[in-house]
């Protein structure tokens, strides 16, 4: 009968001790696998730039998966550069880095514009109107109402519009504004980025709204619009 309580003993002793090993090996493995974090890996972007770039003005953010992310845009005031979105991945164990698609430029100019201050976002919704429907629709701008985005900086919606589309449901429809920095001229061609002077021009930027909605006719319009010279950029209508 103490032989057989001593092998309870001994058995229940040994299932301790596994559990325990087990413990240690799982805690060893989630370590290994936290070793760096999404902070640590912004960090060591920020230096990757500084030591390639010097210092400019960016806005990171790191996802970890199988590798770690760490995506960057370069910004002015505090706003993002259309075009200078960089990429970094880093080994997620070792933090080396193991691929970069960098669109950093060292110098970005402003176009100089005589108007000294920008669209007001209140002043959008009839500069639409002029623009698409030839002032067909009555706006007045003590009705119009911008209202910030909580999830995107930069981000803001209109509303109170009469050439919006009035849908019958939950789902209000807005007038959808991100403000960017946009280059003014393309980046994909080198020979049109050069003015009369032969001067590259691709890294002169303007203030942008970047401008979406559906209007009445259920018609879905993508607008690029400078916000201090008021010209535009681009205009899409159903993806045309």
């Amino acid at each position: 009968m103490k032989i057989f309580n001593y092998g309870i003993i001994l058995l229940w002793i040994f299932s301790l001790f596994l559990q325990l090993v087990t413990a240690e090996e799982k805690g060893k493995e989630k370590e290994k696998n936290e070793l760096f974090t999404p902070e640590q890996f912004i960090e060591l972007a920020k230096n990757y730039i500084y030591e390639n770039y010097g210092i400019l003005s960016c806005n990171y953010r790191a996802v970890i998966d199988n590798v770690a992310y760490v995506y960057i845009d370069q910004t002015a005031n505090d706003i993002p550069i259309r075009s200078l979105d960089s990429l970094i991945m880093f080994d997620k164990t070792t933090a080396e880095i193991i691929y970069t698609n960098m669109k950093i430029k060292t110098t970005v100019y402003e176009r100089y514009v005589e108007n000294t201050e920008p669209l007001p976002l209140e002043n959008v919704p009839e500069f639409i109107n002029d623009l698409s429907y030839h002032g067909e629709y009555k706006i007045n701008i003590k009705d119009v109402e911008v209202i910030p985005t909580k999830k995107f900086r930069n981000n803001y919606y209109i509303d109170n519009i009469p050439f919006l589309l009035d849908e019958e449901s939950d789902n209000e429809n807005f007038i959808e504004i991100e403000k960017v920095y946009e280059p003014i001229t393309s980046n994909t061609n080198i020979n049109n980025n050069k003015d009369n002077d032969g001067e590259d021009t691709s890294n002169i930027v303007e203030l942008a709204y970047y401008i979406k909605y559906i209007d009445v006719n259920y018609d879905t319009y993508s607008i690029i619009l400078f916000a201090y010279s008021h010209e535009v950029k681009k205009i899409t209508k159903d993806g045309f």
